[in-house]
């Protein structure tokens, strides 16, 4: 089953009890570059409401905006483990990486949360409208809730997939 931004649309317009609504994709790891230093982290394109259905926290700059989706912005957030192998100390914000064969500005960095399973990676989130379009994908991979109060997670899950 592909999943559609139409999908998530359809399902912002119909649940009852959803605060937030986002998609969220996984384009794998690609070569990112900031002068002379490379890494290879995960990237992935996300929807604009990511950050509030995600739960992570924008630690410096800003996230994407409306304009960034309509205007197809090269613009990319990285995490606080990617910023120290590329950055150093640096401030990444309004510098340019480059990630596979484009260039994307970075407007923010997220919190790098450690995770039990495996050692950080580094993460780019670039704007799901300017990934697809390079690309020429339709598909946004996965649709993620937040709805108002926890405990209607569940029921939200299982309408949606209804």
């Amino acid at each position: 089953l592909q999943l559609r931004l139409e999908d998530m649309e359809f399902l912002r317009q119909r649940l009852v009890g959803v605060q937030a609504i986002s998609a969220f994709n996984w384009a794998g790891p690609l070569p990112t570059v900031y002068q002379d230093k490379a890494y290879l982290p995960s990237v992935s394109p996300v929807t604009q409401d990511y950050l509030l259905t995600s739960g992570k926290n924008l630690v410096k700059g800003r996230f994407f905006n409306a304009t960034d989706f309509a205007n197809y912005r090269p613009v990319a957030v990285i995490d606080e483990y990617l910023v120290k192998e590329l950055f150093g100390d640096r401030n990444p914000v309004g510098e340019q990486i480059l990630v596979g064969r484009r260039l994307y500005i970075v407007i923010g960095v997220l919190e790098t949360r450690p995770d039990d399973d495996s050692p950080p990676e580094g993460q780019i989130l670039v704007p799901m409208a300017i990934y697809n379009a390079l690309h020429g994908k339709q598909d946004i991979g996965s649709v993620q809730l937040r709805p108002y109060r926890l405990e209607e997670l569940e029921d939200l899950s299982d309408r949606a997939i209804e």
